[in-house]
């Protein structure tokens, strides 16, 4: 039985996928209740695809990769604020101090080393779990996965291939530089 309940909810954000998508007005927008709720959707079904889990595994991994997510939440937002900074140390045209970039730009570094480190442990977990070409795979997905729902957010925020700059709450106006990155 608790196997086809644990297939079942594997089963199901394969059919919320597969669905049509809603027309633009309808769209969740990226932050709120339902983007996180249809973001976790997507992880946990492409995570089962391109491992191709077995459900006895899927039910050690997902406890495993939940307690990572609620650890790194907080280094997650702490990269988010420290982007942020730096992007309004940037925008401030000659009132940032030296001093003040390289204490954010420190701070940026001491937390991808946390976050690093995050990973690494997480990834001993998971072999415990995981067949070797599996976690080669997760890996692979740990680095992409980010790119892929920036990608998304990308596309829903206003369809702007080149940067989030358009968005709603974002610098209107502002033509991106050839080498912008935001």
């Amino acid at each position: 039985m608790k196997r086809c309940i644990l297939f079942a909810l594997l089963l199901l954000p394969l059919l919320v996928f597969s669905a049509p998508p809603p027309p633009n007005d309808e769209m969740p927008r990226p932050g709120g209740e339902v983007w996180n709720e249809q973001l976790e959707t997507l992880l946990i079904a492409r995570l089962t695809r391109i491992l191709e889990m077995k459900p006895d595994q899927a039910k050690e991994f997902f406890p495993l990769l939940n307690e990572f997510q609620d650890k790194n939440k907080g280094l997650r937002k702490e990269h988010q604020d420290l982007m942020m900074k730096l992007h309004q140390l940037g925008d401030t045209t000659g009132t940032a101090t030296a001093a003040e970039v390289d204490h954010t730009i420190k701070a940026l570094a001491d937390n991808q080393k946390l976050v690093m480190q995050s990973v690494s442990s997480f990834m001993t977990d998971a072999v415990k779990v995981l067949q070797p070409w599996q976690v080669a795979r997760l890996q692979i997905f740990i680095i992409r996965f980010p790119e892929r729902v920036e990608q998304i957010m990308r596309e829903r925020m206003g369809g702007n291939p080149d940067g989030m700059h358009r968005g709603p709450g974002r610098m209107r106006g502002r033509e991106p530089e050839p080498d912008d990155d935001r």
